[in-house]
């Protein structure tokens, strides 16, 4: 597959950060 283009990366990101956000916003309440 090789690697990845800096939009599919920037896309991963995005959803981690969201997946993180959520996590955090669970724990806290």
């Amino acid at each position: 597959m090789g690697v990845p283009s800096p939009s599919v990366s920037s896309l991963i990101q995005h959803q981690m950060n969201l997946a993180i956000t959520h996590l955090k916003k669970d724990m806290i309440d």
